[in-house]
């Protein structure tokens, strides 16, 4: 089909496929609102080979895809959870590339991986990968994290799964564990003046205080994290 050469050609001769960009945008455009979890998965698998050659006059044109990309994640959650974390790739090689395109959509993509890190019908690998992805974000687009205050929205998750109970026999990393280390990241990225007495105020003193013990071994998580690396 057009759609699975699309996903072949992209990542065997993207560059020289560059004239072509605009029909193949075209293509896209129509094939992310397809109902199909099939043509959504080759659809981003094909735009993010394409990432690495998007010059400057290709940006705008990518860029409008983007939210229908973000969808399409989305729908293959319910549908197929491996290819849902597969297509997140686009998301990472526009992360890795630094093309000026992931900006305005980091609140949809903040919104995205907190969905699914509490989604707990998920698998955990499938959990922890959106996490990870989420991670990176933070790290990497500190500043916009903060001027969009998605800071607030990414702690009141944290907390709530450093509060839930551990699952039992598990050797894999958990979204449980993953938790402490998206709060280790913050408190690593954001300036401590800011985030500490954030913390202290709406977390860690009503955690430690609780009558609840996951709520205190959140709170005493969270303390144990600022007091080991709050960036300057």
């Amino acid at each position: 089909s057009t759609q699975s050469t699309g996903g072949v050609i992209s990542d065997a001769v993207a560059m020289e496929m560059e004239p072509h960009y605009p029909a193949l945008f075209q293509l896209y455009s129509g094939t992310l609102s397809s109902a199909s979890p099939e043509v959504l998965y080759l659809t981003c698998i094909a735009m993010s080979k394409l990432v690495l050659f998007i010059g400057t006059e290709n940006v705008k044109p990518f860029a409008s895809l983007l939210p229908a990309s973000i969808k399409a994640v989305h729908t293959l959650l319910s549908a197929d959870e491996d290819k849902a974390c597969q297509s997140l790739e686009l998301f990472e090689n526009l992360l890795e590339c630094e093309v000026p395109v992931i900006v305005p959509h980091l609140t949809d993509l903040t919104e995205l991986c907190l969905e699914v890190a509490q989604s707990t019908g998920l698998e955990d690998a499938t959990r922890v990968k959106f996490m990870t992805f989420l991670n990176w974000l933070i790290a990497a687009k500190k500043k916009t994290i903060q001027k969009l205050k998605l800071v607030e929205r990414v702690l009141g998750v944290v907390f709530k799964l450093l509060a839930t109970p551990e699952p039992e026999d598990t050797e894999s990393e958990t979204p449980i564990q993953y938790a402490g280390i998206i709060l280790d990241t913050i408190a690593l990225h954001l300036p401590a003046d800011k985030l500490v007495p954030a913390l202290l105020q709406t977390y860690i003193l009503p955690g430690v205080g609780s009558s609840e013990a996951l709520d205190r071994k959140a709170g005493l998580v969270a303390l144990a994290v600022i007091a080991e690396g709050c960036g300057e």
